[in-house]
């Protein structure tokens, strides 16, 4: 865990934006919440893409 952290912070020095990652990230628990039947979480793939919208 300690060498994911430093590894986030040097590509933030070099102006990488883990923004991509942490929305994948979401995307991924949020449908495995919804496959596992634990959450009632509808509507990822409207989600994603309404960001998708608003950023391009």
């Amino acid at each position: 865990m300690l060498m994911r952290q430093s590894d986030l912070f040097d590509r933030l020095d070099k102006r990488v934006t883990p923004v991509l990652t942490i929305l994948a990230e979401t995307f991924r628990s949020l449908n495995a919440c919804r496959k596992a039947g634990e959450g009632r979480f509808i509507g990822c793939a409207q989600l994603l893409l309404a960001w998708f919208y608003s950023q391009f």
